[in-house]
């Protein structure tokens, strides 16, 4: 049963102030040249903005995980993965977004393994996409907890 409901901002304010919301998220992994890489989206969106950042999104009602995973993918890349598995859930207070209110996701944390040679689209969420072969210093502490706990 699919629902498409847009709840108003000053409730949705409220619900995120009180309630954690699940997402799901992406730790996407190919090999190039024998090194392992993994994508990430520098966000165009609040709360983290300008930041690179692991690509999810909402998980809508009604959804499976693994809807959701192929939805999402397929929104936020183009196409549905083939190669995926679920790792673990991670629990994130976000800094306040387009709403102005600090809030809890709870990720469902999905590894999707790519070819190296894989075409994927770039949407609005992500003003760009890049492979990185290491952790940097400047990455948002999650993005560093997640890829770590990863294996990566």
């Amino acid at each position: 049963m699919k629902r498409n409901v847009w709840i108003p901002a000053p409730l949705f304010k409220k619900i995120l102030a009180s309630v954690p919301v699940p997402t799901i998220d992406f730790v996407i992994v190919r090999k190039s040249k024998g090194k392992k890489e993994f994508l990430l989206g520098k966000r165009a969106n609040k709360p983290f903005r300008g930041r690179w950042f692991i690509i999810g999104g909402h998980i809508l009602w009604g959804e499976t995980l693994d809807q959701a995973v192929k939805r999402q993918f397929k929104k936020e890349l183009g196409f549905i993965p083939k190669n995926y598995q679920f790792l673990f859930n991670y629990s994130l207070i976000n800094p306040p977004g387009n709403l102005g209110v600090p809030y809890n996701s709870i990720l469902h944390i999905y590894q999707i393994n790519l070819a190296d040679k894989e075409k994927f689209h770039l949407n609005s969420e992500n003003s760009e996409l890049k492979w990185f072969s290491k952790i940097q210093k400047d990455f948002p502490k999650a993005v560093a907890e997640i890829l770590k706990q990863s294996g990566l």
